[in-house]
């Protein structure tokens, strides 16, 4: 403890934050107690206006060099995590109107199988659907064609 310190009444519970003023100056103060250990903590308490006249014009620089780094790096990963779902979204605007093939679309990634796998299915079914109808016109084009 410091010398303006020693003397000071220093309240003792269990585990505690408390305000202590010594000598005119305030402190803010932690106290703990475990079985084999004490501590005592003491911080000058400052206003929360000179901390921020202290903070705020070193910060200032510092953040107006960080944030657009922070939003550059922030939007190339971005762009980059989205890419395979760019792609997949090429891959069905480039089909054309009657290719119902599977798109075969091999993702590496997890996220996008499900959807690949699923579109595939749609796609099959879709193709399944028109072949059906096409024998059933055809099959009745037929009939009407032997009466």
């Amino acid at each position: 403890m410091s010398p303006e310190g020693r003397g000071a009444q220093l309240r003792s519970k269990q585990s505690q934050f408390y305000n202590l003023e010594i000598n005119g100056y305030s402190y803010r103060v932690f106290y703990a107690k475990t079985a084999r250990w004490e501590v005592r903590l003491a911080a000058p308490k400052f206003s929360t206006l000179v901390l921020l006249n202290m903070v705020i014009p070193e910060m200032t620089l510092q953040m107006l060099i960080a944030l657009p780094i922070m939003a550059v790096i922030i939007w190339l990963v971005v762009a980059r995590g989205l890419l395979p779902l760019r792609q997949l979204s090429d891959l069905i605007a480039h089909k054309d109107k009657d290719d119902l093939t599977p798109l075969n679309f091999g993702s590496p990634y997890a996220e996008l199988k499900p959807l690949s796998a699923a579109l595939d299915r749609l796609l099959n079914q879709l193709r399944s659907k028109i072949e059906r109808e096409h024998a059933f016109v055809q099959d009745a084009a037929h009939e009407l064609r032997t009466r």
